[in-house]
């Protein structure tokens, strides 16, 4: 508004101008016609004088308010540049706001991570500690049992040493004899019958004073005959 202002008055300005260039360019009847009024007319040229001072001083104040006007336009592009550079500076605030919120999550979020880490380790190497105590343990009691086992494998070999010895002694101090007769019948004196055997069929001279411990005696009938011999007396 204020420029369209300062434009019309420019422009009444410059009109004024060319009227009074168009009455200095008059012919020459109009110049004598003009002398004639001249002295009428001189306080009227005094006051256009005025007029077209307050004209020369009114177009010079519509220059600088042009100029004043282009000026307070760049001011309001540069005004409006730098509202959307406040926009511009208020939206990274904003952003830089999310970010640094969005940083301090993070960072507590990977504390607590590390913090459970740590805790997760703490207990796998207690649970670590816990198992290799138990399997050391359990090693120990392995160790005891295979030195039991080995203990009573050695008594047991030892046993069964012992025993083959026995075995093998009983087989040496024990005596079989075979195709004994039968004693008659009535008289079922095994001992009396292993002497008498002994005496007289083997000729043992000591067969009634040998220490005798046990007799066992196993009888098997092989045939009928006239003697009736048994398989085996012992």
């Amino acid at each position: 508004m204020a420029e369209l202002l300062a434009n019309n008055l420019l422009n009444d300005i410059r009109k004024r101008r060319n009227r009074s260039a168009d009455s200095n360019s008059d012919s020459p009847e109009s110049k004598k016609l003009k002398d004639v009024v001249d002295d009428e007319s001189n306080c009227e040229d005094e006051q256009n004088d005025e007029v077209m001072a307050a004209l020369d001083s009114m177009e010079t104040i519509g220059e600088q308010l042009s100029t004043i006007l282009s000026r307070l336009k760049k001011l309001d592009i540069i005004e409006s540049s730098v509202k959307n550079i406040e926009t511009s500076l208020a939206n990274l605030e904003a952003r830089t706001t999310k970010l640094e919120d969005f940083e301090a999550v993070a960072k507590k979020d990977i504390e607590d991570l590390k913090n459970s880490c740590s805790f997760n380790g703490d207990q796998c190497k207690k649970s670590k500690d816990a198992l290799k105590k138990q399997l050391d343990g359990q090693n120990e009691r392995i160790a005891s049992l295979q030195a039991k086992e080995k203990e009573l494998s050695d008594k047991i070999s030892e046993l069964t040493s012992k025993g083959l010895y026995l075995e093998a002694y009983s087989r040496r101090e024990n005596i079989k004899f075979f195709n004994i007769p039968e004693p008659p019948e009535g008289d079922e004196d095994t001992e009396e019958t292993l002497r008498a055997f002994m005496e007289t069929e083997l000729g043992f001279r000591n067969a009634r004073t040998a220490e005798i411990q046990r007799i066992l005696s196993s009888v098997g009938r092989i045939r009928w005959q006239s003697t009736r011999k048994h398989d085996e007396t012992a």
